[in-house]
């Protein structure tokens, strides 16, 4: 089943009410890739609003979490499971839809070695952590989402060179991270949106 299908029966209601968990079914057989990808892919927009990164950082992190320990089966609280979401959000739904349709041009098996257990256990999931606890910040959230992205779209389709490219941006996001770090122990909170200003004059945005 193409990406974009998993999608589509994701956002499919069951009794009328759409929950976390009836999104999380929908993509089960797809592992901890699909569901990387689908907590990460709101982060990964240029156009995120403030506070939205935060839940879906905190599920990234379990899931990593979930991967270092080996488990092969994702697991969430049933309390976030019975989160009710906003079907009014149908044109984010859609904009899932189409860019998971984008994605699945390139993505093709190759390179499946990097999704082996170890890897998994001793490189993926700490940076896929890291990656997390940068997208609450500004413009690390779009450089660390996109890194989440790629990696869990690349677990799903066992597309390594996917995974190589986020593991490069997950470096890069790093990278920010340490930046942000650094103002904020030199200016204090105002250094986070020093920091990203920083960024954003260094990379000509």
């Amino acid at each position: 089943m193409r990406l974009s299908e998993r999608l589509q029966r994701a956002f499919v209601p069951v009794d009328g009410r759409l929950t976390v968990g009836n999104v999380m079914d929908g993509v089960s057989d797809a592992g901890f890739g699909m569901l990387l990808a689908l907590f990460s892919l709101p982060v990964a927009l240029p156009f995120t609003p403030p506070g939205v990164p935060l839940p879906f950082a905190i599920l990234i992190v379990m899931l990593a979490v979930q991967m270092m320990r080996r488990q092969h089966t994702p697991w969430v609280p049933a309390r976030i499971r019975a989160r009710e979401v906003k079907q009014g959000d149908s044109k984010f739904q859609a904009l899932f839809v189409k860019t998971a349709q984008f994605f699945e041009r390139f993505l093709r098996r190759r390179l499946a070695w990097l999704y082996s257990d170890r890897l998994v256990q001793w490189l993926i999931a700490p940076i896929l952590i890291l990656c997390a606890v940068a997208m609450p910040l500004p413009v690390a959230n779009t450089t660390g989402g996109f890194a989440v992205a790629m990696i869990g779209l690349g677990m799903t389709e066992e597309d390594g060179l996917a995974g190589v490219i986020g593991l490069l941006a997950g470096l890069l996001t790093f990278a920010m991270l340490v930046v942000i770090v650094v103002f904020v122990a030199r200016y204090g909170p105002d250094g986070v949106q020093m920091a990203a200003d920083w960024v954003k004059t260094a990379i000509g945005r």
